[in-house]
C-alpha cells in the first residue's frame, strides 16, 4: 500500500515510517489531552515526523519531473501532483496519503473476512467467483505463464464482490475534514473553520440509490445492473489516475482538522 501511495520502496526510511506510523495509530482512540507525555501528544508528534517523510518524498518527486518531466503517474502521489491545483499543496498532500493509510492498518482482514460471510450466504456468487478464478488459473496454466496484476484486474465478476463487499460492509463509515475555505455541496454552505463528517454508509445503504441496499447482490455492478450514480466511475479513483475531478476540488477545500 505504502509503495502504491507514496512509491516508498523496503529500506531504512520504510522501517522509520513503519515505526512512527504504529505510533500514531496507537492516539487514534486516546483521552483528548494534549501534554507532553500524553499518547494523544506522541501520536500527533509521530504523525509531523510521518508528514516529513513523505513531504520530502514530494519535493524530490517535484525536483525530478522539473528536470525531466517525471514520466507518467506511478503512485498516488504523482496523480495527485499532477492535478494541475494549486490548492493541493505539500502539506495538503501529505495529510491525505496519511489518511489513507489509517484504514489500511485493518480494513484488508476486515475485508476479506467479510467477503468469505458474503459469499458463503449466497453460493451462487461463490460458484461464480470460483469458476473465473479457476479459468484464469487453468488459462495461465497452460500457457505457462505466472499471474499478474493485470490479470487480476480482468477478473470482473471478482471486482463486483469486492465492490460489493466495501458498498455494504462500510469497512469505514466516513472522514472527517475541516473546511479551508467557504464551500457549497448541493445548496449547503460549509463555513470556513467547520468540521464535516462525511458519512458513507448513508450513500452506500440509500434504497433510492440502491436497489434492495442490504442485500449482497454483486451483480448490481455489472455494466447495465443498478449499480447507483457512481457506477461508472472507478471505485479506487481517489488512488489512481481517473480520480474525479469534483472529489479532488473537494479534497483541496476540506482538509483533515489535524486530530489523528
Amino acid at each position: 500500500l505504502v509503495r502504491g501511495l507514496i512509491g516508498l520502496e523496503a529500506g531504512p526510511e520504510m522501517q522509520q515510517l513503519k515505526q512512527q506510523f504504529q505510533e500514531f495509530i496507537v492516539g487514534l482512540m486516546s483521552l483528548p489531552i494534549k501534554l507532553p507525555g500524553t499518547r494523544l501528544y506522541r501520536s500527533l508528534q509521530a504523525k509531523k515526523r510521518m508528514a516529513r517523510v513523505i513531504q520530502r518524498i514530494i519535493q524530490e518527486k517535484r525536483r525530478r519531473r522539473a528536470l525531466d518531466g517525471g514520466g507518467g503517474p506511478r503512485d498516488a502521489i504523482d496523480v495527485l501532483m499532477g492535478d494541475g491545483s494549486e490548492e493541493l499543496t505539500d502539506e495538503l498532500i501529505s495529510d491525505n496519503m496519511i489518511d489513507f493509510m489509517i484504514p489500511a492498518e485493518d480494513s484488508v482482514p476486515v475485508l476479506i473476512t467479510l467477503a468469505v460471510k458474503f459469499l458463503s450466504e449466497c453460493p451462487l456468487a461463490l460458484q461464480q467467483l470460483e469458476e473465473e478464478n479457476m479459468e484464469l488459473k487453468m488459462r495461465k496454466t497452460d500457457l505457462g505463464e505466472t499471474l499478474q496484476w493485470t490479470d487480476y484486474m480482468s477478473l470482473s465478476f471478482t471486482q463486483h464482490v469486492i465492490t460489493e463487499t466495501l458498498r455494504i460492509g462500510n469497512i469505514i463509515s466516513g472522514i472527517m475534514r475541516k473546511a479551508v475555505r467557504d464551500v457549497e455541496v448541493k445548496g449547503h454552505l460549509i463555513p470556513k473553520g467547520w468540521r464535516v463528517f462525511m458519512y458513507f454508509r448513508s450513500v452506500h445503504l440509500d434504497d433510492m440509490l440502491y436497489e434492495d441496499p442490504c442485500k449482497f447482490n454483486p451483480w448490481r455492478w455489472k455494466v447495465g445492473g443498478r449499480g447507483g450514480p457512481h457506477r461508472q466511475l472507478p471505485h479506487r479513483a481517489p488512488q489512481g489516475r481517473h480520480a474525479h475531478q469534483g472529489h479532488r476540488q473537494r479534497l483541496a477545500a476540506c482538509q483533515s482538522d489535524g486530530r489523528p
